[in-house]
């Protein structure tokens, strides 16, 4: 007779031999990650003191070049200490000391523009500062490092991202609020802002904006503008600075050249309300062409275009353009939707230049060929017109350089500026391949002018070190077919 039998449960004899092999295995474990991190510890130590080695040999190659610095020093935050900067290489020495720099830059600057600076601008302060007998190049980044160090001291400094990569520097007590953070944001464009533009772009309802609005004309950080007639404007003054400023320490102007330069600071001026006036003296604007100068008795000045200027824009653009433009696209002109300015005399509008920046594949389709990459960015000339009695007096190429040096220095990811023009414009051909720029494409039956088709060229400037490489291609497939062609021939003919 079979008899039932059950199961055994698991012995103590089975449960201690388990728990010896997971013990063996731990301690094997154990053996081999303290080899392993010995190994790692003992190359680690080799590959500083090499480090140590290259940095005190090369210190000074180091310390003027600003590139060779950032990358340097991002290597060796994973490797080495705080102090090894101060005892080894003496880079920290470095940042301290344009630490201290920056905040007397700051400082100066409080009662202009109320505590905010673009880093840009504070970049140029600091070079304009420091020693000509300094080898140094400070970049931007450089600047960021350095206010990092100043953070350390409390909430006097702080850093603003701006869209692009930018940044706005704080430097007085206090935290702006998200909303502010954005209305700068919103200011950057133009250099000011409305209460309508605010209202529209960040849908926000009439108490909310006012209340941004008043804080920051309460903490000096903008400045209330009455001139226009429609709406008042609050400009930021780091910002606008940033814009108008460049326009006396660019390449084709000097400080000897300025007529007058005012503006009025909110501490001496009720309810923070600025006059905003750049006037170059007409002497330092010369004819390309048959070398006169013009001669005003009001002076010529450079200003962005607004809203009060909408009717000489739109007559100075009739008169020029044989292609007309909608009132839309005017009064998006004066709205801040384009890079628009001009010279006046004795306040009238003399010239004009209106432009946009895009990612290339914003653009139309024939003109996305210009850039290889479709996410590369390229600004648009859209117009550049000068009036009858004050053409051939080199205001075009003041123009035009004024885009070309200062536009271009503040948006440095642009690769191309790029222009469309009637084939039969033989003025403006002349003129911009004169100044650098090349045909790159003819559009068959571009313009219709008067019911009637033209053709019209792309004119093309490649700039900020951008190199096209399908173009170079392109170029290059034509050279050669050019070159190969004749031989072509010869062989045909002998072979004939």
């Amino acid at each position: 007779k079979a008899m039932a039998t059950r199961r055994r449960g698991v012995g103590v004899g089975a449960i201690q031999q388990k728990q010896q092999v997971q013990a063996q295995y731990a301690a094997k474990g154990e053996e081999l990650a303290s080899e392993q991190i010995a190994n790692f510890s003992q190359q680690l130590d080799t590959f500083t003191k090499k480090l140590e080695e290259f940095a005190y040999k090369h210190r000074n190659e180091i310390k003027k070049n600003s590139q060779f610095r950032r990358h340097f020093q991002e290597m060796c935050a994973h490797v080495a200490s705080k102090g090894f900067w101060a005892s080894k290489l003496g880079v920290g020495d470095f940042y301290y000391e344009l630490a201290v720099q920056v905040i007397e830059v700051c400082l100066s600057t409080n009662h202009i523009n109320g505590g905010l600076i673009t880093i840009n601008d504070l970049r140029t302060r600091l070079l304009k500062s420091r020693s000509k007998t300094r080898k140094e190049n400070i970049t931007n980044d450089d600047i960021l490092r350095a206010v990092q160090k100043i953070k350390v001291l409390g909430n006097g400094f702080e850093l603003l991202p701006l869209e692009g990569g930018r940044f706005l520097i704080q430097s007085i007590p206090g935290e702006l609020s998200m909303d502010d953070s954005r209305v700068l944001q919103l200011a950057e464009e133009t250099g000011f802002v409305t209460i309508e533009l605010i209202m529209d772009r960040l849908r926000w309802e009439e108490a909310r904006t006012l209340q941004v609005i008043e804080h920051l004309i309460k903490e000096g950080l903008a400045w209330v503008d009455e001139q226009p007639s429609d709406t008042n404007q609050y400009w930021i003054p780091s910002l606008f600075l940033q814009q108008y400023y460049p326009i006396i320490g660019s390449s084709g102007s000097t400080e000897s050249s300025l007529s007058s330069f005012y503006c009025v600071s909110p501490i001496t001026r009720k309810n923070n309300i600025c006059c905003k006036y750049w006037s170059i003296n007409p002497a330092s604007i010369t004819d390309d062409l048959n070398n006169e100068n013009i001669s005003t008795d009001g002076g010529l000045k450079l200003c962005y275009l607004s809203q009060k200027d909408l009717p000489a824009i739109k007559a100075l653009c009739q008169e020029s353009f044989p292609v007309q433009y909608p009132d839309t696209w005017y009064q998006e002109v004066v709205d801040g939707a384009f890079i628009s300015f001009g010279y006046f005399y004795n306040d009238i509008l003399t010239s004009l230049m209106i432009c946009e920046i895009k990612q290339i594949k914003e653009y139309e389709t024939e003109d996305r060929k210009l850039l290889s990459d479709h996410n590369g960015f390229a600004l648009y000339i859209l117009s550049l017109a000068v009036r009858s009695e004050f053409r051939r007096k080199g205001i075009a190429k003041n123009l035009l350089n004024y885009l070309m040096t200062d536009i271009l220095k503040e948006n440095s990811h642009i690769n191309v500026v790029f222009l469309h023009a009637l084939t039969h414009n033989y003025g403006a051909i002349k003129f911009y391949k004169k100044n650098g720029f090349k045909i790159h494409t003819t559009l068959r039956n571009y313009y219709l002018i008067d019911g009637i088709y033209y053709d019209g060229y792309t004119f093309a400037c490649y700039v900020n070190g951008y190199n096209d490489f399908k173009w170079c291609l392109e170029t290059m497939k034509i050279f050669t077919s050019w070159i190969f062609c004749p031989v072509r021939s010869l062989i045909k003919h002998v072979l004939m």
